[in-house]
């Protein structure tokens, strides 16, 4: 009901060491996909960030990741560097998400003309 992941669901992933790749859709997190590897998980996320279109702008935020710079390097030259932000994620999100976590939103560019 918070929005949060079950706590059944965590501990499993946990349990597992699955890479579970987040999506928010009408307000709620849900899990899009699922990896084995954090690699492999840094590369599908980079990969829908490719296949979003023309961005304006482009945030990355993380929870004290040690590999935020792998995924940088993963979408580098979609955006000059002054168009993407990176920054911590805050206590009170982090501490939904954890250590290690690295969130992306994307502001796409709107077409002349059209809202």
């Amino acid at each position: 009901m918070s929005g949060r992941l079950g706590s059944a669901q965590a501990f499993l992933g946990s349990l597992l060491d699955v890479k579970p790749v987040i999506e928010v859709r009408d307000g709620a997190l849900e899990l899009e996909s699922h990896f084995w590897s954090r690699s492999r998980s840094l590369e599908h996320l980079a990969s829908k960030v490719r296949e979003a279109g023309e961005l304006e702008r482009l945030a990355v935020v993380h929870g004290a990741a040690y590999d935020t710079h792998l995924f940088l390097s993963l979408v580098d030259g979609l955006l000059p560097n002054d168009r993407i932000s990176v920054s911590l994620l805050g206590p009170v999100i982090g501490s939904h998400l954890g250590p290690g976590t690295i969130a992306v939103a994307e502001q796409r560019r709107l077409l002349h003309g059209v809202r």
